[in-house]
């Protein structure tokens, strides 16, 4: 009734110690592997039409998710209303609710915002979608494939884009209106956002987030007033 294969698979899966909140209103394909301590919420359905499922350790799926012949990682999120299609999600990344993604790659310790989109099909062929690892897309973003994205790109809220150049790591896109147009600006060499603040500056170089003094000093020679320029909104 509640997991394609019986109770087989249901066994199964509470061996692995994983934790389903409601098996009755859970569904899962034969060829889904699940990783221990895995937490699986109501109305999940895991599909494995073409090739298998994959989930790993540690990660929270749920509640209203369809995923469908995808790999993901270790301790990753899918909230609410999530749907993933033939995606590849890398560890410690962070898909919240009303997303679809669809031929996407995501790299580790990604965090998407809600209502993201990936298009994969232009009526004609299907294409695929590639983020980086650390990277942060913003909410209501509509990513049109082909599209390959560095690590640690900031992709900011409402934009919506198609670019065959792969957006170079530490970019900063978003999209502005010009002649009553919109036109999507992509700023590379950003850093990484400081601690506490969704503040970007543009520098010479890519900087290590975890080495913060060397980022302020790098703050203090292009901005010499960057106090003041901390505190303006």
């Amino acid at each position: 009734k509640f997991l394609r294969g019986g109770l087989k698979n249901w066994f199964r899966f509470r061996k692995e110690g994983v934790f389903f909140t409601d098996p009755d209103h859970t569904y899962i394909d034969e060829m889904v592997e699940i990783g221990d301590g895995t937490r699986v919420e109501p109305g999940v359905y895991l599909y494995a039409d073409k090739t298998a499922t994959i989930i790993g350790k540690g990660c929270k799926i749920g509640p209203m998710v369809v995923i469908t012949d995808c790999k993901i990682g270790d301790n990753v999120y899918i909230g609410p209303k999530a749907a993933i299609k033939l995606c590849k999600v890398g560890d410690r990344v962070k898909i919240p609710h009303n997303c679809y993604l669809a031929r996407t790659t995501i790299g580790e310790e990604t965090n998407i915002g809600d209502n993201v989109t990936t298009s994969d099909f232009d009526g004609f062929e299907k294409h695929e979608t590639f983020i980086g690892a650390k990277c942060f897309i913003g909410t209501f973003v509509d990513i049109i494939a082909p599209v390959t994205i560095g690590e640690e790109c900031f992709i900011a809220s409402r934009t919506r884009f198609s670019t065959p150049i792969a957006i170079p790591p530490h970019s900063f896109v978003y999209e502005e209106i010009r002649n009553r147009r919109p036109h999507i600006v992509c700023k590379v060499n950003c850093s990484f956002k400081l601690p506490g603040h969704w503040k970007w500056i543009w520098t010479r170089k890519p900087v290590d987030p975890q080495k913060m003094q060397s980022f302020f000093s790098l703050i203090s020679e292009l901005v010499p007033d960057y106090p003041t320029w901390l505190k303006t909104p």
